[in-house]
């Protein structure tokens, strides 16, 4: 995964604000431990020494095998920022994942998404300090992020059927007591091994 700029569509935030969310998000990523993140300077310098190397200004250059295929970038516009001082703190997402080697962002999988966060620290009451409220903010915000792009490259399926339960491929985080979840496509048939 590569991570991509973050247009700032809101009149409240500055670009440290934006820098800190951007690295957020590729923290979480790499938490989930399904993806790699390269960066994108790095990725920059390769092409531009392979671009060189094929031109004939430069000996050599990276060797194709240094240079790994990206599956995926994201990107996206922060388009709404609000904090209630002391209180609370609000943030609207449009995330684009964009498909590679498809060269696509818009599709059936969801590609476009909004993500929506209002923040309240747990325990805190009133008066919360803003740096509280702006990371906490940052973190929620980033974590719903990081588990989209999870359910868009590795999309949620069901792995085993028992009598009284089914086991379904997905992290605790992207899910929650009670949750009601619809299967709509079929995977592979399942026999019972005692019943056939």
């Amino acid at each position: 995964v590569v991570i991509g700029a973050f247009q700032n569509e809101s009149t409240s935030l500055d670009s440290a604000f934006m820098k800190s969310f951007r690295t957020r998000i590729e923290q979480e990523i790499s938490a989930t431990g399904k993806f790699e993140i390269s960066d994108r300077t790095a990725m920059r310098e390769l092409e531009q020494e392979m671009a060189l190397a094929e031109m004939g200004i430069t000996d050599g250059g990276p060797s194709d095998g240094m240079v790994r295929s990206i599956g995926y970038k994201v990107s996206g516009s922060v388009l709404m920022f609000h904090l209630s001082s002391g209180y609370s703190a609000d943030m609207q997402v449009v995330l684009k994942i964009t498909d590679i080697e498809k060269q696509v962002v818009s599709d059936a999988k969801g590609g476009i998404q909004e993500i929506s966060v209002h923040y309240i620290p747990r325990s805190q009451g009133e008066n919360v300090p803003d740096s509280i409220l702006l990371n906490g903010l940052l973190s929620e915000c980033a974590e719903k992020i990081a588990i989209r792009v999870v359910e868009y490259a590795y999309p949620p399926k069901i792995i085993a059927v028992g009598d009284n339960d089914v086991t379904v491929n997905i992290r605790d985080t992207q899910t929650e007591a009670n949750a009601l979840f619809d299967v709509y496509s079929p995977g592979e048939e399942l026999f019972d091994p005692d019943t056939g």
